[in-house]
């Protein structure tokens, strides 16, 4: 499951602590991946391993405590600097930092470090900046891309992608999708967060694509002579990761000829929702869909296309 041997023994030993305190599986799941991805950083920074693996290929099932204790202000102002060179946005890296936190309060307990750094380290000021999300036309053209290229798992990604555009999923539902999720070929359930469920009806389009690529998916399972529950698996674990389908996704908005820089999956979140509300959707439904608590965050979720800030300049009609 979660636990690996893989992990350093102290960061098993952590996830027992968040099983008995109730916390849901995503969450384990994020914070597993969050502190794996941080030991194997400051690894590489205190150590200088000669090797040519990437940070996230380090092994770390070796690390002793006085590494974790030799961490400082300075290491973890240094981590935050790489999150943000990887992509990540001022709330995800907060959210990282809140996982650290909780991690070091049990390194703490442990007696493994005297205090919890990360009491004084300050969070990333978020950006009020608006995130543009992609045009209908800029949508057609990535999928396009993605369908007449010649990946040999381009029937996957299709999907996997048009998913995301799709059903507005977060990126955790979509990447740990199970089959048993898909419900006549018709609708999804989706897994959102604390637990909550909600249904997602797909489009033909979709539904036809999705019916292509379980013809695929399980050729691709004989030929590797594997078995998998999950919808998009993967031969390196039980299903494609984030930092996968991140790259995936950069590499296919560049042979698109869009702005790598500006596409990531949490912008085609935004893009389902703009696309659906200008198309006619009410705001309320459109805050179902992506499973938000309130209207105020679906609010931000959606963005005004220049083409529908045209259309309103004209609505009005003035006669003098």
């Amino acid at each position: 499951m979660i636990k690996s041997e893989k992990n350093p023994e102290i960061l098993n030993q952590f996830i027992d602590k968040l099983i008995v305190d109730g916390k849901s599986e995503n969450t384990i799941k994020c914070y597993t991946e969050w502190i794996l991805t941080f030991i194997q950083y400051t690894k590489s920074i205190k150590y200088k391993p000669n090797t040519k693996k990437t940070i996230k290929e380090l092994d770390v099932t070796t690390i002793k405590n006085s590494m974790l204790k030799s961490i400082d202000i300075d290491d973890i102002e240094k981590y935050k600097l790489y999150l943000t060179e990887e992509g990540n946005n001022g709330n995800s890296i907060n959210r990282k930092l809140g996982s650290l936190k909780t991690f070091f309060d049990f390194l703490k307990q442990k007696k493994i470090v005297a205090a919890n750094i990360l009491n004084e380290v300050d969070k990333v000021k978020q950006s009020e900046k608006v995130r543009e999300p992609l045009t209908k036309d800029e949508v057609e053209l990535l999928l396009s891309t993605i369908k007449n290229g010649d990946n040999r798992h381009k029937e996957r990604d299709l999907v996997l992608f048009l998913l995301y555009i799709e059903l507005g999923t977060r990126e955790f539902e979509l990447t740990g999708l199970r089959l048993d999720q898909i419900k006549n070929n018709q609708y999804v359930i989706i897994e959102g967060k604390g637990d909550k469920e909600r249904k997602i009806f797909m489009s033909e389009m979709c539904i036809e694509a999705l019916e292509g690529y379980l013809a695929w998916r399980n050729e691709f399972l004989t030929a590797h002579n594997m078995e998998s529950i999950y919808l998009f698996p993967s031969q390196q674990s039980d299903h494609l990761s984030k930092s996968r389908v991140f790259k995936m996704l950069k590499d296919y908005a560049e042979k698109a000829g869009l702005d790598a820089d500006k596409v990531s999956p949490h912008i085609l979140r935004h893009t389902c929702a703009t696309l659906k509300h200008e198309a006619g959707a009410d705001i309320r439904e459109i805050k179902d869909y992506l499973g938000h608590c309130s209207l105020s965050t679906t609010i931000r979720y959606i963005g005004v296309s220049d083409e529908t800030r045209k259309t309103t300049a004209n609505r009005v009609k003035l006669n003098f």
